[in-house]
């Protein structure tokens, strides 16, 4: 799948594109509940996008979780919120304020800022819908996951790929399963775990 700027960036009319359809999107999901592995750029990613869709268009709490996000993942987030924006509902997300040795998640809040594409109110929205629904365990961890919660049911996808170009564009093959259960559930064993103390790591 190509990921060049002028790809990613086009916004939310070519975004859809990508996403599978809700038939296909139900087949697949039926064959996850035993897990497997898939190639990253060309299977899970595109899960990836047309899950949290799915959910965003029904409202439901979106948490996200993954020690290594880039700018272009984040913006296919974004754009997806904009796609849904009277239904989407991100409850949280949870990542590393130091993405890597050089980078923090406040670089990739300004790149994503100045660019462009956005209108100075969509830009008030992104950081307030967006970067102010993020966290950053304090704990170490690396855990993958994206999760939509509706009326104390929770439905997560699990992966060993992180939400960055190294795992969903370049060829990577990645663990994948999804699984069911109760918001109780979904809080004591994905989020607590991690999420037990907050705060900035510096």
């Amino acid at each position: 799948m190509a990921d060049s700027i002028q790809d990613v960036y086009n916004g939310v009319e070519k975004l859809h594109l990508d996403l599978i359809g809700t038939e296909d999107l139900h087949d697949r999901l039926g064959t996850l509940s035993l897990g497997c592995v898939r190639d990253g750029p060309t299977y899970i990613y595109e899960l990836w996008k047309s899950l949290l869709n799915k959910w965003f268009t029904e409202g439901c709490k979106v948490y996200i979780a993954t020690p290594l996000i880039d700018r272009n993942r984040i913006v296919n987030i974004i754009d997806l919120m904009f796609k849904n924006k009277t239904t989407a509902n991100l409850e949280a997300v949870y990542l590393r304020y130091q993405l890597d040795d050089i980078t923090r998640i406040s670089d990739l809040k300004k790149e994503i800022l100045d660019l462009e594409q956005y209108t100075t109110h969509q830009k008030l929205l992104i950081e307030y819908k967006f970067f102010n629904k993020c966290c950053y365990p304090v704990k170490r961890y690396h855990c993958n996951y994206i999760a939509g919660v509706m009326d104390g049911a929770a439905e997560v996808l699990v992966t060993s790929a992180c939400f960055h170009a190294k795992h969903f564009v370049e060829e990577s093959y990645e663990s994948l399963a999804f699984v069911k259960m109760s918001e109780r559930q979904f809080r004591e064993q994905y989020v607590d775990p991690i999420t037990t103390t907050l705060g900035v790591d510096s």
